[in-house]
């Protein structure tokens, strides 16, 4: 996705015999859209202490819960709708045979959501694993992880189809295991890559399913940034392409360290942190699989980093964030706004669209002479028009400032085919769509009515679909 900031960029056409047109002066795109937003700060109560080592996120049923982590049994649900986090009955001590096992909440902690409950490790040295009925707002014990090692930094879970799935942290043996909820049982899995300097999996990995029976682990403490895909199925892992080490709005080297965390957002792309007191956030994209730079995230003080304790969820589409390093703060992301750009903009800004034409209004272009200076009409726009993977796609930035109340789109058809036509505000929301239409090869003009929009800065999308 495209974070904020102005772009540059110059452009040529190429007519119906292949001949290049000279290339046009430069022309400049600003983007300044809002992203992150701070939310109310995990309570105080009950332990006092600050977010660290095992601090948790996970959605489940409308809410977020979250673990504090940092030697806490501290547990917590937070409403969206209303910005307010409430106190949950804390994680128990162990009872074991009448000995009470007094570990709390530390470094390997984590939480996930399946079967209508909430699965949790404490880490801190233990094998203690417990479900959180939602609807009884209590705990129970279940069958302790078969691990050879004790749970510690780099542990984590995820779920998929009646089972939890658990990567036991700073193992040399590298240890993954499947609990079915049903039976009550642990059983040991194919081993987790030991990668090409057989590092363990330490504080700041981080495991998420991507719901098509693969699951996806980013590799905390590694020189390489390692980042597997686990499949189900054939019990088999494969490595993938590593999350890189320089962000593009930062170009400084950084690792996956303590704070590493990922969340999947229900459909295509998971997002991350490296943790470690950097304040990158990336995406990933499954169906082509690329690690895409976005907006960073915003810090307030010196420690308004992701570091220790930091945790990601994703709900309503918003990815929900604590940032972890002793501090409480607690931050959401519009998802849904980079959407928009995600589908075609990464090929863009690499030079690997086809055709690539930039006009300043909505007014009428000939791909045979250049990028011209354009007529301009009472609603500007700059338009972005190019082919990505043999399909039409067009994005378009449309100020209305209410004095028409219709615009014209032009464009021109490549492809035959059905194609659909939606606006979207600066949040990414889908604000006036219109029903597919079908278009042979050529040049056409479209008119839209505005008269339902207030003024404001849209964005008009335009993809070729079945």
């Amino acid at each position: 996705a495209i974070p904020n900031g102005r772009f540059f960029w110059k452009v040529r056409s190429r007519d119906f015999a292949g001949n290049w047109s000279d290339f046009s002066q430069v022309r400049t795109l600003t983007l300044q859209y809002q992203v992150w937003y701070q939310k109310s700060d995990m309570p105080e109560p009950g332990s006092y202490k600050p977010i660290n080592l095992g601090g948790a996120l996970v959605a489940a049923s409308n809410r977020i819960y979250a673990l504090k982590g940092n030697n806490t049994r501290d547990f917590y649900s937070y409403d969206a709708s209303s910005d307010q986090w409430n106190i949950e009955q804390e994680i128990p001590f162990l009872d074991l045979d009448s000995v009470i096992i007094k570990r709390k909440v530390k470094a390997g902690g984590a939480l996930v959501y399946g079967n209508g409950n909430i699965f949790a490790i404490k880490g801190n040295n233990t094998k203690e694993f417990w479900e959180y009925n939602l609807l009884q707002d209590s705990w129970m014990s279940r069958k302790p992880i078969r691990s050879i090692k004790s749970l510690r930094g780099g542990s984590c879970l995820t779920y998929y189809n009646g089972a939890v799935y658990c990567l036991v942290g700073s193992s040399s043996k590298f240890e993954f295991f499947r609990y079915v909820i049903q039976e009550d049982s642990w059983s040991k899995l194919n081993s987790a890559p030991a990668g090409r300097f057989n590092k363990r999996f330490k504080d700041g990995s981080c495991m998420t399913c991507a719901g098509n029976g693969k699951m996806y682990v980013l590799k905390g403490g590694s020189r390489l940034n390692e980042f597997y895909c686990y499949d189900i199925a054939s019990d088999a892992w494969q490595e993938k392409e590593s999350l890189p080490y320089f962000h593009p709005l930062i170009r400084k080297k950084t690792r996956v360290k303590s704070g590493g965390a990922m969340a999947y957002d229900g459909l295509n792309s998971i997002y991350a942190l490296k943790g470690g007191g950097k304040n990158e956030f990336w995406q990933y994209d499954i169906t082509n699989g690329q690690w895409f730079g976005l907006e960073t995230i915003p810090k307030s003080n010196r420690r308004s980093v992701p570091k220790a304790g930091a945790s990601l969820a994703f709900l309503d589409s918003q990815i929900w964030l604590l940032k972890g390093n002793k501090t409480r703060e607690f931050w959401s992301y519009q998802a849904s706004l980079d959407k928009l750009y995600h589908r075609f903009t990464p090929h863009l800004l690499t030079g690997e669209a086809g055709m690539i034409q930039n006009y300043d209004s909505l007014s009428e272009f000939d791909p045979t002479k250049g990028a011209g200076e354009p007529k301009t009409q009472k609603n500007t726009a700059e338009v972005l028009c190019f082919t990505l993977n043999n399909k039409n796609f067009f994005v378009q930035k449309l100020i209305h400032n209410g004095t028409s109340k219709s615009a014209n789109l032009n464009f021109q058809i490549t492809n035959p085919g059905y194609y659909v036509f939606n606006f979207y505000d600066l949040n990414g929301r889908v604000v006036q769509e219109f029903d597919k239409m079908v278009f042979s090869p050529g040049k056409f003009e479209q008119r839209f009515s505005l008269d339902n929009l207030p003024n404001g800065v849209y964005f008009v999308v335009i993809a070729q679909c079945h």
